[in-house]
């Protein structure tokens, strides 16, 4: 059925439905999205979650669940190593980082490692509210603008990416790089159906390189964008790149010369407890059904 236009290009929709074809404990099995046959990219609104709502501490400042890539208190997470990753691009690039905006950070502590790491960097961290309830955080709308923007796992909650992306890069310093992390669908002839991400509540853009790219550049034909893999994040994971300064993208690519992934958090299973029972079962109806009901 055709719908209304791409969020990316432009171009005519097609509503489709998709169910998980996939181990998951994720909460939605079955999705209706909007599709474009041109570029690919996929639009899930009723993937909407209103994270203003969302309550990630207890009263006395304990979060309430343990994700592996959102650092915390004493580990540090993936933010922590695109905010190194971007530091020493920009250095390969004969540029300083004076300052850095991590974009959504939720309740990441990587804003305290980056601190930590790099004294000399004025590090702040922007979100819908406050979640943290800390000094370094400044106003979404704020006008003040960074030479090191991080956003990761951000951009899959776009509703509305031209616009939300309008929003994100007008943080960046003229020189400055935005780094995001997400999953990046192969080509539009993907199978949806055989990937968790675009199932995830609160995942309502699920982008192709060139649905993303025709995005940054109906913003700005001058920004420059990069596409690298992270270590051990699954095949679809990558870290984009933006930037309109070529000095910074030469800096991200002498990086590269050195070093054949980007850095993230160790691998390993997230830490949160609720998911473990929805595991359990999912596998013990899975091993049912192929055993036909015994």
């Amino acid at each position: 059925m055709i719908d209304n236009k791409c969020k990316s290009c432009e171009m005519p929709v097609v509503t489709r439905q998709a169910k998980c074809s996939v181990w998951s404990d994720f909460l939605n099995d079955k999705i209706v999205y909007d599709f474009c046959e041109s570029c690919g990219h996929a639009s899930i609104p009723q993937n909407f979650h209103d994270y203003a709502t969302t309550e990630y501490f207890s009263e006395s400042g304990v979060s309430y669940s343990k994700i592996n890539r959102v650092g915390d208190e004493r580990i540090p997470g993936r933010e922590y190593y695109m905010g190194c990753l971007a530091i020493e691009a920009m250095f390969e690039a004969g540029m300083s980082c004076k300052n850095i905006l991590i974009f959504g950070a939720g309740q990441s502590m990587d804003h305290k490692h980056l601190k930590k790491e790099y004294s000399e960097i004025d590090v702040k961290i922007t979100d819908l509210k406050n979640f943290q309830q800390h000094e370094n955080f400044i106003d979404i709308t704020s006008a003040s603008k960074f030479d090191v923007v991080i956003a990761c796992e951000v951009i899959e909650h776009f509703l509305t990416p031209k616009e939300d992306f309008v929003l994100l890069l007008s943080k960046l310093n003229p020189k400055g790089l935005l780094i995001c992390s997400t999953d990046i669908r192969k080509s539009h002839a993907d199978n949806i159906s055989k990937t968790t991400y675009p199932f995830m509540l609160g995942h309502t853009s699920y982008y192709t390189g060139k649905s993303l790219i025709g995005i940054i550049k109906f913003i700005s034909d001058d920004y420059i964008i990069d596409f690298r893999a992270p270590e051990k994040l699954g095949t679809n994971k990558r870290y984009v790149l933006i930037s309109k300064d070529n000095n910074c993208i030469q800096g991200v690519a002498c990086y590269f010369s050195k070093f054949k992934y980007a850095p993230c958090e160790p691998s390993g299973k997230s830490l949160n407890p609720r998911k473990w029972a929805n595991r359990l079962n999912r596998l013990l109806s899975k091993y049912f059904n192929l055993k036909g009901g015994l």
